[in-house]
């Protein structure tokens, strides 16, 4: 089972308009800048962020009547790369009668929703801002932006921080 949150350095190929070489590092960020937020199937996980970043050929060749020059990138990528089954923690950022909305990393959308068949469902109990553990139940790659879907067990507060609310209760 892979990690859901990695480093990997690898190379991606891309190609650009020649004019975007003009400032070299301006490039070199707006190329690996372009590979944020989405899935690659190279790198084989959604790209958080990326350091180091080299050139790897040089800037003169391009492909038959193609305006565009072929360019070899290497970096440091930070990968998130869930699969199903995976527990993942997160904050609760929208609760609803019958689901609950996670945000994992500042920037993926977790959907839990209630189980068809379950009386008492701990989606109940959480509330906005509170951080939460669920085990992920299916995943969408192929979307520009993933869809993320989930369950919430029993030992869904296991290892998260408690809302103040909850450490101390208002007393009326």
């Amino acid at each position: 089972m892979r990690i859901p949150m990695c480093t990997f350095k690898g190379p991606p190929n891309t190609s650009r308009h020649p004019y975007h070489f003009n400032d070299v590092r301006k490039a070199l960020n707006s190329i690996l800048d372009s590979f944020r937020n989405t899935y690659d199937r190279d790198l084989e996980g959604f790209v958080l962020d990326f350091k180091k970043p080299k050139l790897l050929s040089n800037l003169r060749y391009t492909f038959y009547d193609s305006p565009f020059i072929h360019v070899d990138v290497e970096a440091d990528f930070y990968l998130f790369r869930p699969t199903v089954g995976c527990i993942l923690k997160g904050i609760v950022n929208k609760t609803g009668a019958d689901h609950v909305i996670m945000l994992v990393h500042k920037m993926f959308t977790v959907s839990i929703p209630k189980q068809y068949n379950m009386e008492e469902w701990p989606g109940d109990k959480v509330e906005v801002g509170q951080q939460i553990r669920c085990h992920l139940t299916e995943i969408n790659e192929w979307s520009k932006f993933p869809f993320i879907c989930g369950t919430l067990k029993s030992d869904y507060l296991e290892g998260c921080r408690l809302l103040e609310s909850m450490i101390y209760p208002q007393c009326d």
